[in-house]
């Protein structure tokens, strides 16, 4: 199961062609985590509140075309895998009908101590149901 999240692509997210910079392109997929786990109840706030953090350990991308000021893009995001303590997404950003972006984000789930820790149950049950 895929989930989409739209953004709109302002003058701040550009290079001076009007072109998205490349480092944003990870914006808009921490924007579509986020909004994925928000979507589920799972504020950043709470997560941190009870010091459960996801760290990105390993990303995979791939540029295919630019974006461009002033454009929408879709971010379609997947689950690929859960396991004990981490778990991998698939990004995929569309504009105009085109794919333009895509990714695979390895995440670790950590305690405040930086140590590797188990992705609670409940997150762990609304991930499985996006694979």
């Amino acid at each position: 199961m895929k989930n989409i999240f739209n953004y709109k692509i302002y003058y701040e997210d550009t290079d001076a062609g009007g072109v998205v910079y490349y480092a944003n392109y990870l914006r808009f997929l921490e924007r579509g985590r986020t909004d994925f786990l928000e979507q589920a109840g799972i504020s950043s706030k709470e997560l941190y509140a009870r010091k459960i953090f996801f760290a990105v350990k390993k990303i995979e991308c791939e540029y295919i075309k630019p974006v461009f000021y002033g454009e929408e893009i879709s971010v379609i995001l997947s689950v690929k895998f859960i396991k004990n303590s981490s778990f991998s997404l698939l990004y995929e950003i569309y504009s105009e009908n085109f794919l333009k972006f895509k990714a695979e984000t390895l995440l670790v789930s950590i305690d405040e101590n930086f140590k590797i820790s188990k992705i609670p149950p409940e997150i762990k049950s609304f991930l499985q149901r996006y694979i």
